[in-house]
């Protein structure tokens, strides 16, 4: 280099010569001055799943309740056709062989758990209506509302980052 140059060749060295040890101190500093907008992205997406599941776990949850709901139903009315056989002196598969009193146990135990049934069914409908108003009105709103502001912002902080990762 020396021959070509016909000087001294420190001076065309980028990170040798004097004047120009700025820019290998730039270049060094390069990798904790550039954040990676990939990183932001991911993290965004990561919280996005979360809160997609979150919003699934509660719509399964008022699928569940409702399951739960037609069950007790089911079950009310097995023990109505059943109470309604005892009360016309018919025999059924579990008090072939009771008593009388045995049977008007049963009778009483029939007639209380009907109740609680009953009780069981309303306190169902109130929770499920309550729980659907909570995601139709109040959730899923507010996460569309909220997803449309987080996307522009993260659309406009990766756009920011790239252009000052350029400059």
């Amino acid at each position: 280099m020396k021959t070509y140059a016909g000087t001294k060749y420190d001076n065309f060295m980028l990170f040798k010569h004097p004047s120009k040890s700025d820019a290998k101190d730039q270049l060094e500093n390069l990798p904790t001055q550039i954040n990676n907008p990939f990183k932001i992205m991911k993290l965004w997406i990561r919280w996005e799943m979360l809160d997609l599941s979150a919003m699934l776990e509660a719509i399964e949850i008022k699928a569940a309740l409702e399951m739960k709901k037609f069950k007790r139903i089911q079950k009310r009315e097995d023990q109505q056709k059943t109470l309604e056989k005892l009360n016309h002196g018919k025999n059924t598969v579990g008090t072939i062989f009771m008593s009388k009193d045995g049977k008007v146990n049963k009778i009483t135990a029939l007639t209380h758990s009907i109740s609680q049934a009953e009780r069981e069914i309303e306190c169902f409908d109130m929770y499920l209506k309550i729980l659907i108003l909570q995601i139709n009105q109040a959730a899923i709103p507010y996460f569309k509302k909220d997803k449309i502001s987080i996307y522009n912002d993260l659309i406009n902080t990766y756009s920011q980052q790239h252009i000052n990762n350029s400059v």
